[in-house]
């Protein structure tokens, strides 16, 4: 199977947030009946509503904050401005959300059209005038004092719209939150230090091996996750929730299948039950979560098995007089205690990689001197944008969300600067892990002990139950370390029944 990472998405909802210190001249486009000097406009057409007005190049993308502020430079004359979803035309009854500034000194609100607020109190020359979204919420500002709030949400596109009336009137000073998309496509959208994008697909193509992507955490100095070019993801860990954890194998009720018609499934299907073949998982890969749950049921069943092998072995010896010679073991608390430490182990010599991979890019100083690359290695291609060159990075020293891909209003995928990805599903190739279980020293407990410890927990010792799971969710790297350690202690089980099985035939 290909190491791929694929078809991410993220079980938790979120939206997205913008830099609201953030300032960017408002470019004005479709000018009618005006004229525009940097971020100021002027009407130029005769006085009347309707045939003077413009649009910003600027747009605020979906679900992002976001604010406009214009500075009143008259007071005798009368002109909108405001957000819109679209530039319809000139006229200021298709604002969405607009402050009309009079020629009597005085503020309205106006939304589509209608009038909200016939009077909000006096303006005066050199007042800031501010129009701002955060969440869906919309408010008016004078001085960023608020004065008005919207009773109509938002979360679409905005842009900046305006209108004027008197010949000689001006939207003076205008600025924004949000910038103009770069040239040569309107989906990718900069709100300081942030950028968006709404529509195609992101994609690095690389000749080399190294990373592609990474998340660079410069509160710690370390690369806390990284994409190399040959499809393998380093991560710290890999959070994703799982449907109904397989405890429900150990309630009275379920069906499991008899050992005489598992082994003819077998012997016809060549793989286990409920588990797909080495062709279709070869062919169309299989989700990680979605194995890791599928894993764990035939553990817990091979669990079953063995200890119903175990009644019956035991009926034999006591029919022949046998004496039952199984290894004493430890306590079940002490057995926890123990695995926990090599599990510990385990996860070290795992995480030692990271650290190490993380000394070598820190060390390099790449990152420290990283700068956003020359226009010339970016590559627009209708709604897609390439990189050519070099490494793309994420440098935070936040702990929150550093690198997203949303669809229709909801996260897909996240990776956050300490480095944990949160998708609805990953698709990797996993290599084994450690064989501390085969070590001498190793407490495994008594088959007499698993049973007692299955019928009063309803889970096996040192995997979380169902409920923690469904609650917390648990993350991939320790669930499997935890599954092979479960793998090799049934290895071990039966290795001790095969010996009193061959003592039976004597």
């Amino acid at each position: 199977m290909k190491n791929i990472l694929n078809a991410l998405s993220l079980v938790l909802f979120f939206s997205l947030s913008a830099d609201l210190n953030a300032q960017f001249d408002v470019v004005w486009t479709d000018l009618v009946g005006v004229s525009a000097s940097g971020n100021t406009i002027t009407k130029t057409a005769t006085t009347g509503w309707g045939n003077g007005g413009a649009a910003s190049e600027n747009i605020l993308v979906t679900g992002v904050d976001g604010w406009i502020e214009v500075e009143a430079q008259q007071t005798n004359t009368n002109r909108m401005f405001g957000l819109s979803m679209t530039n319809t035309n000139a006229s200021f009854n298709t604002i969405d959300y607009a402050i009309h500034l009079n020629a009597a000194g005085r503020i309205k609100i106006w939304e589509n059209g209608t009038k909200k607020i016939n009077d909000a109190g006096i303006y005066v020359i050199g007042d800031l005038l501010k129009i701002e979204r955060i969440g869906n919420t919309i408010t008016y500002l004078k001085n960023n004092s608020t004065f008005y709030t919207s009773s109509i949400p938002s979360s679409s596109q905005l842009i900046c719209d305006a209108a004027l009336d008197d010949s000689g009137s001006t939207i003076s000073n205008a600025k924004a939150s949000f910038s103009v998309p770069p040239s040569g496509t309107t989906d990718w959208q900069l709100s300081g230090s942030d950028i968006f994008y709404d529509a195609g697909h992101v994609a690095v193509n690389t000749a080399t091996t190294t990373k592609a992507f990474s998340i660079y955490n410069s509160g710690t100095g370390n690369t806390e996750f990284q994409v190399n070019g040959d499809g393998k993801v380093y991560a710290r860990e890999v959070e994703v929730t799982l449907n109904a954890f397989p405890d429900y194998v150990f309630k009275e009720d379920y069906p499991l299948m008899p050992l005489k018609q598992l082994k003819k499934y077998i012997d016809t299907n060549g793989h286990l039950p409920n588990i797909p073949s080495a062709e279709v998982v070869d062919n169309d890969g299989i989700g990680l979560g979605d194995l890791s749950h599928k894993q764990m049921e035939k553990i817990e069943e091979l669990t079953l098995y063995i200890l119903q092998l175990d009644e019956r072995i035991q009926k034999l010896e006591k029919k022949n007089n046998i004496e039952l010679n199984s290894p004493k073991s430890p306590s079940t608390n002490s057995i926890n205690q123990k695995v926990k430490i090599g599990t510990t182990s385990s996860t070290s010599k795992v995480s030692s990689n990271i650290s190490s991979h993380n000394t070598k890019t820190s060390n390099s100083n790449a990152l420290e001197a990283f700068n956003f690359p020359p226009v010339t290695d970016w590559q627009l291609n209708g709604s897609d944008i390439f990189y050519d060159a070099g490494a793309v990075s994420v440098n935070t020293s936040s702990t929150s969300k550093a690198f997203s891909i949303v669809e229709n209003g909801t996260t897909q995928f996240q990776i956050n600067g300490d480095g944990k990805a949160y998708a609805r599903e990953v698709e990797v190739t996993l290599n084994a892990f450690p064989d501390y279980v085969f070590e001498k020293e190793y407490p495994l407990m008594s088959l007499g002990q698993l049973k007692k410890y299955i019928e009063e927990n309803k889970h096996l010792p040192n995997i979380p139950s169902a409920e923690v799971i469904d609650n917390k969710g648990i993350g991939l790297g320790d669930l499997s370390i935890k599954k092979m350690e479960k793998i090799e202690e049934l290895t071990l089980y039966l290795l001790q029944l095969d010996e009193r099985m061959e003592k039976l035939k004597k």
